[in-house]
């Protein structure tokens, strides 16, 4: 292998790890933070890797330590996803989103997603 066989990647050795395992079929480990979970579908976007894209969708609903209901939401409205967007923001109902413990997970929604999801709370509580 020469010096120009060498490719150089931005991405930090966890991230590149996850996906290289995903897109090899192989057994991952477990995706423990939100911000994990954000770089991982950014390299997968920048590299076009639509197999750990689609894992990692359907890995927004699974029971898990990433426990932050409004960051998963906010995660599947960035990407378009609209059926996970859904029951996502569903599960939101138990909170009390104008608590100030929210605040930090409202931010990464964009004001759509956020009228979206007030316009859902106020509805359910009309109800």
């Amino acid at each position: 292998m020469t010096h120009s066989d060498i490719i150089y990647l931005d991405e930090e050795v966890e991230v590149l790890e996850h996906l290289l395992y995903m897109v090899c079929g192989l057994p991952f480990p477990e995706i423990t933070t939100h911000g994990l979970l954000e770089l991982l579908l950014f390299a997968a976007e920048k590299y076009d890797m639509p197999g750990p894209m689609s894992i990692m969708k359907m890995y927004l609903l699974t029971p898990s330590t990433l426990g932050d209901t409004l960051r998963l939401y906010s995660i599947a409205r960035r990407y378009d996803w609209q059926k996970e967007a859904k029951v996502l923001s569903t599960r939101t109902l138990s909170l009390n989103i104008h608590d100030p413990v929210h605040r930090p997970s409202l931010r990464t929604l964009s004001t759509e997603a956020l009228l979206d999801l007030f316009a859902l709370h106020r509805s359910r509580r009309e109800a």
